[in-house]
């Protein structure tokens, strides 16, 4: 076959997946759609792309169809050579080299959505990058930080004339409107009218922009005049309690409806402001600038990177290092070493191991509800897949961008076409170093990162680091034999000085791996506070409003760290779960983006009758085990005065 040909049908068929891979994520699985939890009337609103920034989207989105795309080429290549080779399988099935593209491109289109095995591993692998993109948790996130008591409306005087107080009714004035916290049922009402005005046309009576007709928003409009109705009854009925704190039971209930109705009106606004805007800042601007919204602490959580990319200039320089002796003391060995380009493919392969393993854990979600300890539990098979495939998929480029790079360099004459299919059939199971790396930071999370990282605990960590690498090299070696070629004799190999190199370089980049992975990790576990001592909150400056679901709880804090605090819940009509995001507004004003943690027990000396819900939380902005964001951190050391111990800098 043509070589232009050829190219033509594989950059064909990588169209054809990328568009396949593109759509398929941006539509909910099974698993996520069937979920019984808050998000899946938000799944019926809108797609994933509505819920995330644009780039934030496109690149989890791009690492989807990428995935796709190696799984593709080395299918295809498989194929292709394997018909050259007249395995009789493939002559049952027909395959040959000329139709070996489109066999490939069924199987991983057609065919993979339709077998339970791939689909299965397909829906863990794009649950998990949909929860990279923050979807849709960043659409309750961000509705929570505008419910937050810091948050700002600015009025706009000329709406209010001209389109806001023609639409309200009577017992409604100007002086409902506040810019700051709304406490009362006319200024929530208010409020929610005005953003309600905003969010859409007037003509349309602040109803939703048509591009986001769903069953989600038919069930917010029909809501939103059930509860004015409402509004207008009470108005009628009790006059007097509009502008009150309380006053009744049914004003109570009022007022929580309001807050509900006003967090699904947030939720539908940053959706839309999401779909707009490419980055959180963005999205902070689209507030302050369409609706007059102020918001000053939106605070993500980040991994670990210096820690991470010491970890890899180590890898590299093992690699280097070892390399460069290797080509010092055998100048007469037929092959050629490259130690730059193998420290380089190092750094990438097991660089995305890494950051694979940390991103699949960085979203896991506890979905007992409870604490339990993670030594207790089984690991996630899913997660572990996952980590497997992507890691994989990431780690295949590389490897193959190398072969491909030594090939050209040793001055090989072979069609590029032919050296690309040679190099992918050379390098691929390569990719399994870093399925281990990534499977191993994944582990190291979920069952080293909360407790102390000992010397002890590292060199098993490097032992079985390395053990791992060298038993995954010996099977490639021994086992992974190329079409047409005769089944390598692996204990005779093993006295060629390059594949020596090759166990040792394996072994030695697990021994630094292991060795440093518990370190690394450390304090990024399922209890980030990883040992941080906790500091009691005098009583009079212990009371605090926690913002959770568009509600604004009060709480006590009778706990707080530089990693987070232990917060008090005396109602138990709040719904609290591990994972969710919520603002923690202090008794000076200070408002910090947390995470729920876990919840934790009632006190052994207290009646569980009376006793308040406890539950832990993280700042958002931590990184690490103590250290916090710039803006957290002075906060913090603000409202505990000289009981928390100043930072290292």
């Amino acid at each position: 076959m043509p070589a232009n040909a050829l190219l033509f049908q594989l950059a064909f068929s990588a169209i054809v997946i990328v568009a396949f891979g593109y759509r398929q994520f941006n539509t909910w699985t099974k698993g996520e759609s069937c979920r019984a939890t808050s998000d899946s009337e938000l799944l019926a609103f809108a797609p994933p792309r509505s819920f995330t920034p644009l780039w934030r989207f496109l690149a989890t989105a791009a690492l989807y169809c990428l995935t796709l795309v190696v799984l593709y080429l080395v299918v295809f290549v498989m194929l292709y050579n394997g018909s050259m080779a007249g395995f009789e399988l493939l002559e049952v099935s027909g395959v040959t080299q000329a139709n070996a593209w489109l066999v490939a491109l069924l199987i991983v289109t057609g065919l993979s959505p339709m077998l339970p095995v791939f689909s299965n591993v397909e829906h863990v692998v794009r649950e998990v990058m949909h929860n990279w993109a923050v979807v849709p948790a960043k659409a309750q996130d961000m509705a929570n930080e505008l419910a937050s008591p810091t948050t700002t409306f600015e009025l706009d005087e000329a709406l209010l004339r001209s389109t806001v107080m023609p639409r309200l009714d009577k017992p409604f004035t100007r002086g409902d409107f506040t810019e700051g916290r709304a406490v009362t049922v006319a200024q929530k009402w208010c409020r929610l009218k005005m953003l309600l005005l905003k969010f859409a046309p007037p003509d349309q009576d602040g109803l939703e922009a048509p591009r986001f007709k769903s069953p989600y928003a038919t069930r917010f409009v029909s809501d939103c005049k059930a509860l004015e109705r409402d509004i207008r009854e009470f108005a009628e009925t009790s006059p007097e309690l509009l502008r009150t704190l309380g006053g009744s039971p049914a004003a109570v209930l009022l007022s929580e409806r309001l807050d509900q109705m006003q967090h699904r009106l947030f939720v539908l606004m940053c959706c839309a402001a999401f779909a707009a805007a490419r980055s959180v800042e963005e999205v902070v601007r689209y507030f302050r600038k369409s609706y007059g919204i102020g918001i000053g602490h939106v605070q993500l959580s980040s991994a670990p990177f210096d820690p991470i990319l010491d970890t890899l200039i180590a890898v590299t320089l093992t690699v280097l290092l070892i390399s460069l002796g290797f080509s010092m003391t055998h100048h007469d060995s037929p092959v050629h070493v490259r130690p730059f380009l193998w420290a380089a493919n190092a750094f990438c392969v097991h660089g995305a191991g890494l950051l694979v393993g940390w991103l699949v854990f960085s979203r896991r979600r506890d979905p007992s509800g409870a604490w339990v300890d993670p030594s207790d539990t089984p690991l996630s098979r899913s997660l572990l897949l996952a980590c497997l495939v992507l890691a994989f998929s990431l780690a295949a480029i590389p490897t193959f961008l190398a072969s491909v790079t030594a090939s050209l360099l040793n001055g090989s004459t072979k069609p590029l076409l032919t050296l690309a299919s040679d190099a992918l059939l050379r390098t691929w199971p390569w990719a399994f170093l870093g399925s281990a790396t990534a499977i191993a930071t994944f582990i190291h999370l979920e069952r080293s990162a909360n407790g102390v990282a000992s010397l002890r605990l590292r060199a098993l960590s490097a032992v079985a680091q390395a053990g791992t690498n060298i038993a995954i090299s010996l099977v490639i070696l021994g086992v992974f034999t190329r079409p047409g070629e005769t089944p390598p004799d692996l204990f005779a190999n093993l006295a060629q000085p390059l594949y020596q190199l090759v166990i040792v370089l394996t072994g030695a980049i697990g021994v630094v791996l292991g060795f440093f992975l518990p370190r690394v990790v450390h304090g990024h576990g399922l209890d980030r506070r990883a040992g941080v001592a906790r500091f009691p909150v005098d009583a009079e400056r212990a009371r605090a409003t926690f913002t959770y679901c568009g509600k604004q709880v009060p709480v006590t804090v009778a706990h707080l760290s530089l990693s987070g605090a232990v917060l008090e819940l005396a109602h138990a009509h709040v719904d609290v779960v591990p994972g969710r995001q919520g603002v923690l507004t202090l008794v000076d004003g200070a408002a910090i983006s947390v995470h729920v943690a876990r919840l934790l027990p009632p006190e052994e000396d207290e009646s569980a009758s009376v006793t308040p819900r406890r539950f832990a939380v993280r700042h958002a902005a931590m990184h690490g085990p103590v250290a916090t964001g710039s803006g957290t951190a002075g906060k913090l050391h603000r409202f505990l005065g000289s009981l928390a111990p100043q930072p290292a800098t």
